[in-house]
Order: structure tokens, then sequence, then C-alpha cells
């Protein structure tokens, strides 16, 4: 069963608002708590959930690549891979990941819009 922040609240005897600030290293919170939350994050082996992450902070720290996969002679270029390596290298300092999206002609024009954009699953697009 996964820990949740009011697991770590409760184990820690705290709000679970201080855990969220803990979280977001709010300076607020005194080291000392911090550093009590903290442990008994690690303990529990807490890791943070990006979909509650992203709805707090309203951005998914996610960049999609729209790819046609009806090119296949594109897609299974080295260049291509290239590619991604370059991007991944700008995104990940900034803590984005990556998310690549097969984009064929015969999908419904805007259908990857839905998914992706509109349903805020990446902050932006990348097309070629």
């Amino acid at each position: 069963m996964k820990v949740t922040i009011s697991d770590i609240a409760k184990a820690a005897n705290v709000a679970k608002s201080t855990v969220s600030k803990v979280l977001n290293d709010s300076p607020k919170i005194s080291q000392e708590t911090k550093h009590k939350v903290r442990e008994i994050m690690k303990q529990m082996n807490y890791t943070p959930s990006s979909i509650a992450t992203g709805l707090a902070r309203q951005s998914s720290c996610n960049i999609g690549l729209l790819v046609d996969m009806s090119k296949e002679s594109e897609f299974l270029n080295q260049f291509f891979y290239n590619i991604i390596g370059g991007i991944e290298s700008v995104i990940a300092p900034l803590k984005y990941e990556l998310t690549i999206s097969n984009v064929q002609h015969s999908s419904p024009e805007g259908h990857f819009l839905n998914r992706l954009v509109f349903s805020k699953r990446v902050d932006g697009i990348i097309a070629n």
C-alpha cells in the first residue's frame, strides 16, 4: 500500500499542511521539523504523487514530443535519438520529463491536443 501524506503527518505528529510545506521547503517551517518529517519520509519510503504535485502546482513538469510513427524511416533514423537526447539535456535540469506520443495522420485532428494539452498531461509540445 502506498504511503500518503496523511501517513507521514500522523507518524510525525504534525498536520498534513506541515508535511506539504516541508515538501515545498517552506521557510515557515523550522529546520528541526523539516528534519524530523524528512527522516520519517525516508523511513517510510515516501514518494510524493506526481499527479497531486502537478495539481497543486498546476504544472505537469512534462513536455510532449509528437512523433508520426507512420514515417518509420524517420523514426528509425539515428538522428532522431540525438534529437531526443538533446531535448532531455535541456529539460532534465529544469526537472521536466519527456513524453513521446504517436501522432499518425490517420488520427482525428486535435486528438493529441485533448489527450495531452487540454487534460494538462503536458505543459508544452514539440512537433515536427
